[in-house]
């Protein structure tokens, strides 16, 4: 279940961000989860979080998750940004919506979908890549 999971909120958070992207030509951090009867959620910072770095809201987002994980009301979580990444070792860096998912049990991934501006003003974007890397929100309650 947890590969279905992480696919559809995957396929709940990229339209968002593409959509934000179009609309302001960047995106702040935020995060999905998906509950434990299957349905994907929107999960925003609290509001005091307003204007902080993305480095910091991607913090409290991720400690938010982990909180919702811990009491048992979802079974998934993924925080959205909007990032620089290299496609390739050493390469050049380019826009991309990065995406990391986790699931319950244990799964966790990072996701790029590299993006750039065209000349007509839309936005075209390639092929999402990423790889395991190790959770953060549903780890062991410390």
């Amino acid at each position: 279940m947890s590969r279905e999971d992480l696919s559809n909120l995957l396929g709940a958070l990229i339209p968002f961000a593409q959509q934000v992207l179009t609309e302001r030509g960047s995106f702040p951090p935020f995060a999905g989860t998906m509950d434990t009867q299957g349905q994907v959620r929107g999960f925003a910072a609290k509001p005091e979080a307003e204007g902080l770095p993305p480095a910091e809201l991607v913090e409290l987002l991720v400690e938010s998750l982990r909180e919702a994980a811990q009491r048992g009301e979802c079974r998934a979580g993924a925080i959205c940004c909007d990032v620089l990444v290299a496609k390739e070792a050493e390469g050049e860096k380019v826009s991309a919506i990065a995406i990391s998912l986790e699931s319950a049990d244990g799964t966790s991934m990072e996701c790029f979908m590299p993006y750039k501006k065209n000349e007509a003003g839309a936005y075209d974007y390639e092929e999402i890549f990423g790889g395991l890397v190790p959770p953060r929100i549903f780890v062991p309650a410390s």
